[in-house]
């Protein structure tokens, strides 16, 4: 077959392809809409659109619904509240203290969301796919043929996976969120409970809040959990030579939290296991500080009345720093173990534009020893910039590219960026169409289409 007819049978091939992805989402849309809604929009009786842009992005009063322990601002949350709690006590027995048990509640409706998200990409390299967290910064030439970047396009169905999330408010005190996330394989399924956690909130103000249990620590104004590209986000997940610690999906341990000075200084402190191959008996340690210009406060005081409670004008500033200390094993399966201190420090900018959200982030790594059996040091920087923009309140465009610079003593450095375009389609307030183009750059310096997804997430 020469050239030319290879070229039309590969377009042929790939028009095919893309047509049948089409009717494969088409075919997906057709299942009428869940009836119900979740936790939260049940509680309070309003619309997902209350708290997010698109499910799992936060609009301005979910960021600070989210830094208010899962409560509405101020004096909000007892007019909003529509869940009658059932009382665990007397009220008279809070005076009775301490020769009587404190009374509390418990949520009168079963705290219970479910979302079953559907999925399917286009790629070149079917059977693939990757975990959460720990993905290579850059990836390291292995040897062997190049990839042969001219495979043609196939669709690849995933697997259904399922997932249960509880979350809610237990008196004026404590809140709570837990998420069960079921993954069905060829043997069965995986189960993974996900970032169960326990709020306590001291004050009648987010002044100060302790979280405790699984959660992701607060580094930037962005997370893998709030982003409208789910777990393609890389700049939190990616790993460094044998240290496979990145800071999310979740960490372990207890963080302190709150919003200061008028309702615009945010501050986070947190001791946490870490995320390394193997435990240790050290704990990371890492802090974040932020101050927002302008907009809606972060306490969930002011801002404008708008129809559109995505857009403001305003900007946040904030910084970060974490120390941690990784152990790992040999990968040839060795008994010996190899300790690594690393830390991670970087700033960031959220200015919210209208209808247009920017996102700029920059992170400076370093390690002492994260190559097994190797004592020199390691250093990795990274470029993160994100753009989404509201076209109509159901449809919002996502733009993202991302930079990584790994660097070895008396070695050449790594090198590997990535972008990605999307669009997220809110079909009903809570049924969400993902569809996401990845391109990364090749060994020769030039961007290639690394592939496509496409998720139908439905939660009730």
């Amino acid at each position: 077959m020469n050239a030319r007819l290879t070229h039309r049978w590969r377009a042929s091939h790939t028009t095919t392809v893309l047509a049948a992805a089409v009717l494969y989402i088409a075919a997906l849309i057709v299942p009428a809409p869940a009836a119900a809604i979740p936790v939260f929009a049940r509680k309070y009786e309003t619309s997902c659109q209350t708290c997010h842009t698109a499910f799992p992005k936060l609009n301005p009063f979910g960021e600070a619904f989210r830094r208010n322990g899962y409560r509405f601002p101020g004096a909000d949350e007892e007019g909003s509240n529509q869940d009658e709690p059932l009382a665990l006590g007397h009220k008279v027995h809070r005076k009775l203290f301490p020769n009587a048990v404190m009374p509390g509640d418990i949520p009168g409706a079963v705290p219970v969301a479910f979302q079953i998200v559907q999925k399917a990409k286009l790629t070149s390299e079917l059977g693939g796919g990757h975990a959460h967290g720990g993905l290579a910064a850059v990836p390291r030439q292995t040897g062997g043929a190049p990839d042969d970047h001219n495979e043609p396009l196939g669709i690849e169905f995933s697997r259904p996976g399922a997932a249960l999330f509880t979350a809610g408010t237990a008196g004026k005190m404590l809140s709570w969120f837990a998420k069960l996330e079921v993954a069905a394989t060829t043997d069965g399924a995986d189960v993974e409970l996900e970032r169960p956690n326990v709020i306590f909130r001291p004050f009648e103000t987010p002044a100060l809040l302790v979280r405790v249990g699984s959660f992701e620590p607060v580094l930037n104004s962005f997370s893998v959990h709030r982003n409208l590209t789910g777990h393609n986000l890389l700049s939190t997940t990616v790993a460094f030579g044998g240290n496979a610690w990145s800071p999310e999906p979740e960490q372990t341990g207890v963080e302190l939290s709150g919003v200061l000075a008028s309702g615009r200084l945010g501050y986070v402190a947190g001791a946490v296991e870490g995320s390394s191959n193997l435990g240790n008996r050290a704990k990371d340690f890492y802090g974040r500080v932020d101050y927002k210009l302008g907009g809606m406060r972060l306490d969930g005081i002011g801002g404008a009345k708008s129809s559109h409670p995505w857009a403001e004008w305003s900007v946040l500033l904030g910084g970060f720093g974490y120390s941690g200390f990784a152990t790992f094993g040999d990968p040839a399966g060795g008994t010996q173990t190899q300790s690594d201190r690393f830390w991670r420090a970087g700033v960031d900018v959220n200015a919210m534009l209208g209808d247009i959200n920017l996102v700029a982030a920059i992170f400076v790594q370093e390690h002492e020893r994260p190559s097994f059996g190797d004592q020199r040091n390691g250093s990795l920087r990274g470029i993160f910039a994100q753009a989404d923009w509201v076209i109509w309140p159901w449809l919002v465009a996502t733009g993202r590219y991302e930079h990584f610079l790994q660097q070895w003593p008396d070695e050449e450095t790594g090198n590997a960026q990535r972008t990605l375009v999307g669009a997220n389609v809110l079909m009903r307030a809570n049924v969400s169409l993902r569809a996401m183009a990845n391109l990364a750059q090749n060994p020769g310096g030039h961007f290639e289409f690394e592939g496509a997804s496409f998720a139908l997430s439905t939660a009730f």
